[in-house]
């Protein structure tokens, strides 16, 4: 049975995934060359997306998704998930998901 969750670490994960995931919108965006692959007006929203992909990653698997299991000397643990705190981190990944997605139907003139 699930506990409470422990929304600081939760707010506080999801600060730092939504920084993380705008970066790594930011470079699939503009790839090696540091020209843009998506038209001017379609960037911000995928960065949008990949800030709420990392967003809901983070608030989910915490300090384990940032460190993995290797960090032996001070063991990784998820934070505490209710199952609100549960279903508004996987909403959070499908919403960035379905933004990304939105995005390249966009770009490529399927939407």
């Amino acid at each position: 049975m699930k506990r409470g969750a422990n929304w600081l670490a939760w707010f506080m994960q999801g600060a730092l995934g939504l920084l993380v995931g705008t970066l790594a919108g930011f470079v699939v965006v503009t790839g090696k060359r540091g020209s843009s692959l998506l038209d001017e007006n379609l960037i911000l929203p995928f960065m949008l997306g990949g800030a709420l992909m990392g967003a809901g990653l983070a608030s989910r698997y915490g300090d384990r998704l940032w460190f993995g299991d290797s960090y032996y000397e001070i063991p990784s643990e998820e934070p505490d998930q209710s199952n609100l705190s549960d279903i508004l981190s996987w909403c959070l990944v499908a919403a960035g998901i379905a933004t990304c997605v939105v995005t390249l139907l966009r770009e490529f003139r399927l939407l």
